[in-house]
């Protein structure tokens, strides 16, 4: 009896799951919120990009590195129709490198906005009441912004070191271990970007194997979506049929979108992970599930 229980329980487990999950996914109104960091991401690409890449020109080891990184974000992150894109944010980039100490300041400001409005989304999510210093936020923040583009840089440069050995050039044209390693290193580096993000931005206690969670089923989605999406462009030309032209500009809209949207999705996963209620407990009288907040030494 206790074999055919198992399975049952697990099924109802993940029902339970999977209910808590939407419940919070549709309550916390994350839709709207991929709506608003949509906009926000938009005004905020070309200064995060313009504060990652003067990173890589302070330093003299990331020499070459930026044309990497800059292939890998395009080639990972805008599945596509990505060149007219492309072609323009390299432009804007490029610009921005020239502005005055002023228009720096500027660009690092709207970053910072953008920082603090992906906060607080996922503080709701996390129903996050009290908020950090702002010291702890200024670290925050500037740990995202320099800390991550230097990870992305370190990781090319070794993989560009690792593949470029005899032995790892020829795997990867094949299907050996070494060749499938070097291929799916995109999404492990997504993995723990998405994991990082959900570890770090919220001013809550996140159980690091909630974020590693969160993190894969994020990246899982997310290339999926890729796929999906490059699929509906190609071959259902809509947007170029009506836009023509300027199709790059709405088709680039919708996929930002669609991003945010994965990724609080998987930042609620990350959350219900740690408030999954018990199958067939009654609800609780005392408010929402809220994990215990981090206090001020920590």
């Amino acid at each position: 009896m206790t074999t055919h229980l198992r399975p049952q329980q697990q099924l109802l487990r993940t029902r339970v799951f999977l209910e808590h999950l939407f419940r919070h996914f549709i309550d916390d109104r994350c839709p709207e919120s991929a709506s608003a960091l949509a906009y926000t991401s938009l005004l905020a690409l070309v200064p995060l990009m313009a504060v990652g890449f003067s990173l890589f020109a302070a330093f003299p080891a990331f020499e070459g590195v930026t044309e990497k990184v800059q292939g890998f974000i395009f080639g990972n992150f805008v599945p596509a129709r990505g060149e007219v894109v492309e072609a323009y944010l390299r432009g804007f980039v490029e610009k921005a490198s020239a502005l005055t100490l002023s228009g720096l300041v500027g660009l690092l400001a709207t970053a910072l906005l953008a920082m603090a409005t992906i906060e607080r989304t996922f503080n709701a999510i996390w129903k996050v009441r009290r908020r950090r210093n702002l010291v702890d936020t200024f670290m925050v923040y500037w740990a995202v912004l320099t800390v991550g583009p230097l990870l992305i840089g370190i990781s090319l440069a070794i993989t560009s070191y690792v593949a470029s050995l005899p032995l790892f050039s020829e795997a990867a044209r094949g299907l050996g271990g070494p060749g499938i390693f070097i291929k799916t290193l995109p999404f492990l580096a997504t993995t723990l970007a998405f994991a990082l993000l959900y570890a770090v931005v919220p001013y809550q206690r996140v159980p690091p194997r909630h974020a590693v969670a969160g993190g894969v089923a994020a990246a899982i989605l997310f290339e999926l979506a890729k796929k999906g999406f490059a699929f509906f462009v190609t071959q259902f030309p809509t947007y170029e049929v009506i836009y023509g032209a300027i199709a790059a500009l709405p088709i680039f809209l919708v996929w930002i979108y669609l991003s945010w949207l994965i990724i609080l999705f998987g930042a609620e996963i990350t959350y219900c992970l740690g408030t999954m209620p018990a199958p067939n407990a009654p609800p609780s009288q005392e408010g929402p599930d809220v994990p215990p907040e981090k206090t001020e030494d920590e």
